[in-house]
């Protein structure tokens, strides 16, 4: 019998570890068995720093701890199933770190021998492996500013190296096709070929880098409460998409014929409030997988909190509290999310409208506006006019059909005229971008930021709106549906500025102003109830107290 139940209970273990989430039940229990139980006292070292190393932990009950390398630190702590020693899995010589037990721990131990004879040359294990290893490389290598305090980091990736060299033969070949086009200009001189040449590598270089920096800084990660699209501004991280872990039901790898040849493919996050794609994805299957062993994991931790995250996911989604929607209401809601499209890989103009110009997007529950498109448009117009000019003028210098200058001195006026204005362009998107309008649980918020760094920020809180009003602005604000939201606070007001559909706007200002109120009122509700509760304590202890004494309790003042 003690034999069985330490076979259960590390079954029991290895089918919680998300390492081993690719092995079948029958698989996991033949596993088990190479498995020894070894009960490790509190105090007592694991192993040290140094030591050899001579195989791979699992722990099964009980605390340890990594000892912190400075006084000031706190030292990192292991619960239920993790994994210790992973040196065994990368055929390190030695430890590379000392743990210790906080607390009298049981774990399972599997030798070097066994490790590589059932682990490493298994396919599927090697794949977790890999997987898990990248992630862990890649989470040491950026800032997850991004986290809550109580969150955890279980997985990070990004896309498949080879996604950044496909995209970056756009600038190269464009430079091929400028070199062969000066070539074909035999009589411009040789200085304004240099420059020209020199222009265009510089152009095309920073091309290069801002596509190497874009694909460094956009991330796919799995979390304790998320799942995220993350995308790196400067030093900071804004969250595209995201969906609560405990939503994930399901995942689909899609491969494309270059993606069989190279490695990658997209992936597809099933949940029950919409699918999440994720492109050019290295390992999706084992990305799938430990994803949806991490969902599991925390739906059986704590039940009721995955429900209440679920809870408040959906009535974000569908725009108001789900207790209000009727039976055909609920069925209807339920089929559009299940219908929702998966999001193929965007085209031009989708990513035009989707991404460079996202007019709205939401983040740990709070919604951004930025200004209409056509704002932007009515900004950037002179500087796109400036650019087509210089490039017609440009034409006729190398056609020799601009009679007025010599054609070096043309060429020369429509690249300074090109560089200047597209500097402008950059400037006016980038001013457009930083302006945005929030709006949380909490309050409301006007943030301008501009380019040189410098922030202004003007908020209010929801409880104290007044009234919100809006106004379409002219011909173009009715055609193209945009306009200005005003918010009157009493002796402020604020206004979110030209932005898309401002009625609706107006609503889910109305809606979280709403969610707000009635979680106020629980609040004074939960707190009026304490307050009665700890009357009747004091009430009932000094009855308890009189009655001892054999004298009558306290009665209210009254006639």
């Amino acid at each position: 019998m003690p034999m069985q139940a330490n076979l259960n209970a590390a079954i029991h273990v290895l089918s919680r570890s998300v390492l081993f989430s690719a092995f079948a039940p029958e698989e996991i229990r033949e596993l088990a068995g190479y498995f020894n139980p070894i009960t490790l006292p509190r105090g007592q070292a694991l192993f040290h720093a140094g030591d050899r190393t001579g195989g791979l932990y699992i722990l099964q009950e009980g605390t340890l701890m990594e000892p912190a390398e400075r006084p000031d630190e706190e030292g990192l702590r292991f619960g239920s199933g993790s994994l210790i020693g992973e040196e065994s899995l990368y055929l390190q010589p030695s430890r590379q770190r000392s743990i210790l037990a906080e607390t009298d721990a049981q774990l399972l131990f599997m030798p070097n021998s066994l490790v590589q004879r059932y682990l490493l040359d298994d396919e599927r294990f090697s794949e977790m492996l890999e997987t898990l290893s990248a992630s862990r490389t890649l989470t040491e290598s950026i800032s997850a500013s991004w986290l809550k305090p109580d969150e955890r980091l279980y997985l990070v990736t990004r896309q498949h190296p080879v996604l950044l060299g496909f995209h970056s033969l756009l600038p190269v070949l464009s430079f091929v096709l400028l070199w062969l086009l000066l070539g074909a200009f035999p009589r411009l001189p040789e200085s304004v070929v240099q420059a020209l040449l020199i222009a265009g590598f510089a152009a095309s270089l920073a091309w290069v880098f801002w596509l190497l920096q874009k694909w460094a800084g956009e991330y796919a990660a799995v979390t304790s409460q998320r799942i995220l699209r993350l995308q790196r501004r400067g030093r900071s991280y804004i969250s595209q998409t995201e969906l609560p872990l405990t939503a994930l039901a399901e995942t689909k790898v899609q491969y494309n014929s270059a993606g069989k040849f190279w490695g990658y493919a997209a992936l597809v996050l099933q949940t029950y409030l919409g699918d999440l794609r994720f492109e050019g994805l290295q390992h999706p299957e084992a990305l799938g997988k430990l994803a949806l062993a991490y969902a599991q994991r925390e739906r059986a931790a704590d039940p009721q909190a995955s429900a209440l995250q679920m809870h408040a996911a959906l009535n974000r989604k569908i725009g108001k509290p789900v207790e209000e929607l009727s039976a055909a209401e609920m069925e209807t809601e339920a089929s559009r999310i299940a219908a929702a499209p998966q999001g193929r890989s965007p085209g031009l103009l989708a990513w035009i409208f989707s991404d460079f110009l996202r007019l709205r997007q939401e983040a740990d529950g709070t919604t951004s506006y930025r200004k209409h498109w056509m704002v932007l448009l009515m900004h950037i117009l002179l500087p796109v006019l400036i650019i087509g000019g210089a490039g017609y003028l440009a034409y006729l210098s190398f056609t020799d059909q601009f009679i007025w200058m010599e054609p070096s001195t043309s060429l020369t006026v429509a690249g300074l005229s090109m560089v200047g204005a597209f500097v402008w362009l950059v400037l006016a998107y980038t001013d457009w971008r930083n302006d945005l309008y929030q709006l949380s649980d909490t309050q409301v918020i006007d943030l301008d930021r501009n380019i040189f760094g410098s922030e202004s920020n003007r908020s209010a809180p929801l409880e104290n709106i007044l009234s919100v009003q809006y106004k379409r602005k002219g011909l173009l604000g009715l055609i193209f549906n945009y306009g200005t939201v005003f918010i009157n606070v009493g002796m402020q007001d604020l206004s979110f500025d030209d932005v898309y559909r401002p009625a609706q706007v107006q609503q889910e200002i109305f809606a979280r102003m709403e969610e707000r109120a009635a979680a106020m009122r629980r609040q004074l509700g939960e707190l009026e109830r304490q307050r009665m509760g700890d009357w009747f304590r004091v009430y009932h202890a000094e009855l308890n107290a009189r009655s001892q004494e054999g004298t009558q309790p306290l009665k209210p003042a009254g006639p």
